[in-house]
């Protein structure tokens, strides 16, 4: 429980930053109700879906969320912003998150109007959902809180296109090909001179102790403005 009330404050909190709409209205329990049965076919694709023709699903950002736990699996989270057609009102925040087995949970996150009582239901099930699908809440938790950075960030360069910046948002973070790593002998080599087939040491993150890995693949991309959110320094000894 300690968890929920500190994410619950941290989201009531939060919102009224991060939500991009400009004419927010309070989201009733039977929309509330009703809006959770709306299903995204394919969130790479479907960017603006209406329902019932009173209803919009919104893009909230471009790219997803792609997170990587500590078993190594990867998780996906796409966000929208819920819209009354009428008066084109917003009224929350859609989640869907994706497992790595390709199962979709949802869940609707209420503007900073909602009624008390749509709020206890949104944090019942986000908690729902936990117990069945391992530290949801805490990547939700996560997202949600980058977001949140990157609307301060913003709003604090007022003037200044985000453009560049946006654009490395929802993508796993890389390091410089120009980064060395330890070989298993011992020797070091540029990132950008590792290839799939050699062994190289690693930090296992449950046990905190170095241990030989071989790499399976390396992900390229073009060097953009990636923004800094959390290093970790961990000793190699």
């Amino acid at each position: 429980m300690r968890r929920l009330f500190l994410l619950s404050g941290l989201l009531c909190f939060f919102y009224p930053c991060f939500s991009q709409a400009v004419n927010p209205r309070p989201i009733t329990m039977d929309e509330y109700t009703k809006a959770k049965t709306f299903a995204i076919k394919d969130p790479d694709q479907d960017t603006y879906v209406k329902f019932e023709n009173a209803y919009i699903l919104d893009r909230y950002r471009p790219k997803p969320y792609f997170i990587t736990g500590d078993d190594g699996l990867k998780k996906r989270m796409d966000l929208y912003n819920l819209m009354a057609k009428e008066g084109m009102q917003q009224l929350g925040l859609m989640i869907f998150y994706t497992n790595e087995k390709g199962k979709r949970y949802q869940a609707l996150l209420p503007n900073q109007t909602a009624d008390g009582k749509v709020w206890e239901r949104y944090f019942e099930d986000i908690h729902s959902i936990d117990k069945e699908e391992k530290n949801f809440v805490l990547k939700l938790s996560y997202v949600l809180s980058r977001e949140f950075s990157y609307q301060v960030y913003k709003n604090s360069n007022g003037g200044k296109s985000m453009k560049e910046e946006s654009g490395t948002y929802g993508s796993d973070i890389c390091f410089p090909g120009t980064d060395l790593v330890t070989m298993a002998n011992g020797t070091q080599k540029m990132l950008a001179s590792v290839k799939p087939g050699d062994d190289v040491l690693s930090i296992d993150p449950k046990t905190k102790k170095t241990e030989v890995v071989k790499v399976k693949k390396l992900a390229v991309h073009e060097a953009k403005n990636y923004a800094l959110t959390r290093l970790v320094l961990v000793a190699a000894d």
